[in-house]
């Protein structure tokens, strides 16, 4: 009984214009404020280099998941330096759901929100919503929704950990 995913983010506008946004107005702000040859090369490099890291980051971000019926391991660099273990034990609920990433989290990556806990998401609106015994809130963003359900009917089977309940303004699957 195991579940694997590696997602990638699929988000290329969200990539590209921040980058470009970034070099041009480097680029801009090096144009009006410097007056020396060799810190105006430098900048300029700088404005290429800064663009040019963001974009690699976003093409190399991958979100990895795996599932077993022990525990929940995430690894997700470089927003988590070391890869995140969640026991089965520790998780109350757990049920796939779809969710507004903008609306709930306010996007994609690593995101936190006072309301609906942690969020680690790629892309999509399909997520591993965890409730834990202390109340805190983990959702792991998906797009093999099917195959991860399969494996969580057989640990609700076992006992291992409860559905998730149904919840305001939340919807299930």
């Amino acid at each position: 009984m195991r579940f694997s995913e590696v997602q990638k983010f699929k988000q290329w506008l969200w990539v590209i214009l921040p980058s470009t946004l970034a070099g041009t107005l480097t680029g801009i702000v090096v144009t009006f404020t410097v007056s020396d040859s060799r810190d105006k090369i430098f900048i300029i490099l700088l404005s290429v280099i800064v663009p040019l890291s963001v974009l690699l980051l976003f093409v190399n971000l991958k979100l990895k998941t795996e599932v077993d019926d022990t525990r929940i391991l995430l690894s997700f660099k470089p927003f988590l330096l070391k890869d995140l273990s969640i026991p089965w034990a520790d998780v109350a609920e757990a049920g796939i759901r779809k969710y507004n990433p903008l609306l709930e989290y306010g996007g994609w990556g690593y995101r936190m929100s006072r309301k609906r806990g942690k969020a680690y998401n790629v892309s999509g609106d399909k997520g591993l919503q965890l409730v834990m015994h202390n109340g805190k809130r983990v959702l792991v963003g998906t797009q093999r929704t099917q195959e991860l359900q399969v494996l969580l009917n057989e640990l609700y089977q076992q006992g291992i950990v409860k559905p998730l309940a149904d919840e305001p303004n939340v919807k299930s699957r």
